[in-house]
């Protein structure tokens, strides 16, 4: 996905698009690797041709080869990078391969590579002088306070609220915005008196003792909007205003309405203008929370008019990314139809190499 957008690529390119950008990009570089440039297009081809570009490569030579090229590419200009990858205890192998591959060239570059992870990840490439590791504990209580107040634009929660957030997140920083908000949302502001902070009489609120509990809570705020977001759950992790439409069966203007009602809670993220636009949830916890509120009975439904939708109104998409229509006729409970999608997602996947340079999405049109 970063090198289609780079190469100013669309979705789904055909081999002289391709090979067209290719020598461009290649001709005003200083890059070496117009041999791999046939490889190159195949990974980038929307559907691979039946023969092999490159035949006497074993796929793990076609994969190691285009990862060298990759990171040539990027850091051949001499111009400063900063590449950020975020959740690194979720990174598949090859990802992990390719920023091991990068950890070892950028020495003497001007890149600078953020990684974010879990404490319990370790990275597997070896130790190096210019890596450095940061140990990010839990936010302090005065963090925490000066964290709410700018989430609250300076506004002052009333301090038994307060106290309870404090205590309730225990410095984790994503429980403290998503509590915050859940407050905000709640009308705690509202019981702070203008004239005189802290002397107006605080109604009883209902601070949940999860994040989950918190997410519910905001989720259950968004009246009509909640059912958008929990469809959206349903697809996945980025949705197309297209799709999304499909499958929730609402005309563009109510849909609209209820997806600015959650971009504006900042459940989801946006980008592009409806109908082209396409939706991101703010984080994986929010779509978790709004997947597991649905009943099962209800999953089963939308995953399959997901599938039914994709079929009926994606087909290129259908056609390059047929392991989506198996997946949610899968979780339909619907085995049989999912059967043969697997079956060309997997001869798909024999096709061509594995590589890092994109995930599916369905937002993609």
């Amino acid at each position: 996905m970063i090198v289609r957008r780079q190469l100013k690529l669309g979705t789904q390119p055909t081999q002289t698009e391709i090979q067209t950008a290719l020598e461009a990009a290649l001709a005003a570089g200083k890059s070496t690797a117009h041999d791999a440039l046939p490889l190159i297009a195949l990974m980038l081809a929307s559907a691979p041709p039946r023969e092999s570009v490159a035949p006497e490569l074993s796929p793990q030579a076609q994969r190691d080869k285009f990862m060298a090229w990759l990171i040539e590419w990027m850091i051949g200009s001499g111009r400063p990078l900063i590449l950020i990858v975020e959740d690194l205890h979720w990174a598949d192998a090859s990802t992990l391969d390719f920023l091991g591959m990068l950890v070892d060239q950028i020495a003497s570059t001007p890149v600078f590579l953020l990684l974010s992870f879990r404490s319990e990840f370790r990275p597997p490439w070896p130790i190096r002088s210019y890596v450095f590791h940061l140990t990010l504990g839990r936010l302090s209580s005065g963090d925490v306070r000066a964290l709410i107040s700018r989430l609250t634009e300076g506004k002052p929660l009333p301090p038994s609220v307060l106290e309870q957030v404090i205590e309730k997140t225990d410095g984790v920083p994503l429980f403290v915005e998503e509590f915050t908000k859940m407050v905000i949302e709640a009308g705690a502001l509202d019981t702070v008196s203008d004239k005189c902070p802290g002397a107006a009489q605080v109604r009883p609120i209902d601070v949940p003792d999860t994040l989950r509990g918190s997410l519910l809570a905001r989720l259950d705020r968004q009246g009509e909007a909640k059912i958008v977001a929990q469809i959206a759950a349903v697809i996945d992790r980025e949705i197309s205003f297209k799709l999304l439409r499909v499958v929730c069966g609402l005309d563009d203007d109510a849909l609209k309405t209820r997806l600015a009602r959650l971009v504006d809670a900042e459940l989801v993220l946006q980008r592009g203008i409806p109908p082209e636009a396409s939706y991101t949830f703010k984080h994986s916890l929010i779509r978790d929370a709004a997947y597991q509120s649905l009943l099962k009975s209800n999953r089963a439904i939308y995953h399959r008019k997901t599938a039914e939708g994709l079929l009926a109104y994606f087909p290129a998409l259908t056609e390059s990314h047929p392991e989506f229509v198996a997946h949610h006729f899968s979780e339909a409970g619907l085995g049989e139809r999912a059967i043969s999608y697997w079956r060309r997602a997997g001869m798909r996947a024999t096709s061509r190499p594995r590589h890092t340079c994109e995930r599916p999405s369905m937002s993609w049109r």
